[in-house]
């Protein structure tokens, strides 16, 4: 759970839009990135996060939405460090493959790698690269 009931509640919405990348489903991932947008035009810091959204919300297709979503990832860890935890653990993956090779992270609670940049095709493909409490 996170400190910042704002941020915890946009982070919801986060894993409803990797659940949707990992099982490929475009229109489920717009519904997603259009509650994140909306959530998080009112948290300070959020700015990145807001256009990530709007980028999956008007992108033509899964690969749009996945490279919009690891710059999110990336804001999403920054903001969820720099917010804290009130209690458990959340973890950054890491697939060294996605994005033609250049590698991107994602957030998840669980250990287990279920990767949204390639789903069903390397579902099981990253590693945990950070913890954080």
């Amino acid at each position: 759970v996170l400190k910042n009931d704002k941020l915890n509640a946009v982070y919801q919405h986060y894993v409803h839009l990797t659940t949707a990348l990992t099982n490929g489903d475009v229109a489920e991932a717009k519904i997603a990135a259009n509650a994140i947008e909306a959530g998080s035009k009112s948290i300070d810091g959020a700015s990145g996060i807001v256009s990530s959204a709007e980028k999956i919300m008007t992108a033509p297709d899964i690969a749009a939405q996945r490279a919009s979503y690891s710059g999110m990832s990336k804001d999403m860890a920054e903001l969820i460090k720099k917010e804290g935890l009130s209690g458990g653990e959340l973890y950054v993956a890491f697939c060294p493959m996605a994005l033609n090779d250049k590698g991107a992270t994602w957030i998840s609670g669980s250990r287990e790698i279920r990767n949204p940049y390639f789903g069903e095709k390397m579902l099981g493909c990253g590693e945990v690269k950070e913890t954080i409490k």
